[in-house]
């Protein structure tokens, strides 16, 4: 009898973990690229028997997941396929994500880079609001850390559940010496079974994961080259606290926000994503009043015919001191519009998409661009995101007929 056609073909190798191998494959099945929308795709292949039943875990508990969230909660987490056999062994398939892990980001050469904070702080939100996703089903993730975050571009996605666990409602896990030492919280690390944990073991493993990518090392003076016994004294050494660069690197607000996440007593940290996250929102926001608050001084300029070169001049200013903020990039395009420089407006709201590709407005604004400087179909497909984004009453009645009208032209 001829041996069976596999389903995928082996590309390259990702990685080896402590249960399975990861490679990126192609997928050769067409009912399955029919299936999933993908012709390539990542496989876990668990290394022997035993560790087929730890990767059977994992596909049980990604499933689970991933059942229960719509396709807008997965932006940062992840997405799954489901489980096919290859070479006579159950494998897990998952979305390939092409940017590799946060690891490769942050290190090369053996050398970690500072990315800075602003970049660190986007990060921070996205990883944030996948774990939030995660810890609303009653997940507990247990091993966050830079290899399990993988890079889609800019955006971050959580992936690895093989030491995660389901918890009921109201229940703490008490299982010890789970996930990797660096970023292991303290009462994982010496809890005893009587002693449980919960959501916040994985906050104290994203301020370990933010801090050392803001600061360029791990927190309380711990190395890679410490024995794994210093190290655990260093976690466990209340005296300790995280020390920062100066407040121009790591503003103070985040600086608090990442000692709450490092503080040894469970009681004392954040419960859940979702109080790191409103914090984390909130120091943004205070950023983003401090550029509505200088444009709102900008803003009569804008309109004043006489005035175009001060209020193009006091805007580049403006940006030359919020380089991220992608509110001044949907002024300056919008500005640009109105002068007829579609050109200069398609790069400025570009830009500003590069900073924050989930913004409607700039969207609807590079939509207008595209419109007025000819170009039909980059033009639609913007209107579409910016519809699927959410656009406000009258606003998104214009989009819609709009876009009505540019489809009936072809």
């Amino acid at each position: 009898m001829p041996k069976e056609k596999e389903s995928f073909e082996l590309i390259d190798h990702l990685g080896t973990g402590g249960f399975a191998q990861t490679w990126s494959a192609r997928v050769v099945d067409p009912d399955l690229i029919k299936e999933w929308g993908v012709d390539e795709v990542a496989i876990k292949i668990p290394l022997n028997r035993q560790k087929a039943l730890v990767l059977k875990k994992e596909l049980e508990l990604t499933a689970s997941l991933h059942l229960q969230i719509s396709e807008m909660e997965q932006k940062n987490i992840v997405r799954y396929f489901g489980f096919e056999v290859f070479e006579n062994k159950f494998v897990m398939v998952m979305e390939y994500v092409r940017g590799g892990n946060l690891r490769g980001r942050i290190e090369e050469c053996g050398c970690r880079k500072f990315i800075g904070c602003k970049p660190a702080i986007k990060l921070a939100l996205g990883i944030l609001s996948g774990l939030d996703i995660i810890h609303k089903k009653h997940i507990i993730h247990r091993d966050i850390k830079p290899e399990n975050i993988l890079m889609d571009g800019e955006t971050p996605k959580i992936t690895d559940f093989g030491i995660g666990r389901i918890l009921s409602p109201q229940e703490q896990a008490s299982s010890k010496g789970v996930g990797t030492l660096f970023y292991m919280s303290p009462e994982i690390l010496f809890g005893r079974p009587d002693t449980p944990y919960s959501y916040s073991t994985d906050l104290w493993s994203i301020g370990v994961t933010l801090y050392e990518v803001m600061c360029g090392r791990y927190p309380f003076g711990i190395t890679e080259t410490l024995s794994p016994g210093v190290v655990m004294n260093l976690i466990r050494d209340e005296s300790l606290e995280p020390l920062f660069p100066s407040e121009d690197l790591v503003p103070r607000q985040m600086q608090e926000i990442l000692k709450k996440a490092l503080r040894r007593n469970p009681l004392e940290r954040y419960k859940t994503a979702a109080e790191m996250l409103k914090d984390l929102k909130e120091f943004v926001r205070g950023g983003d009043e401090a550029v509505e608050n200088e444009i709102g001084m900008i803003q009569p300029l804008l309109h004043d015919p006489t005035q175009t070169a001060l209020a193009e001049r006091k805007l580049k200013e403006l940006l030359d001191r919020f380089p991220d903020s992608a509110r001044i990039f949907l002024h300056l395009g919008e500005f640009y519009n109105r002068q007829g420089n579609y050109g200069k407006a398609i790069r400025m709201l570009t830009e500003g998409l590069e900073k924050d590709p989930d913004n409607a407005l700039l969207h609807w604004d590079l939509s207008i661009s595209y419109q007025k400087n000819g170009q039909a179909r980059p033009a639609v497909e913007n209107l579409k995101r910016a519809l699927a984004l959410g656009l406000e009453g009258s606003l998104e009645r214009y989009a819609r007929a709009l876009l009505k009208s540019l489809e009936k032209k072809g």
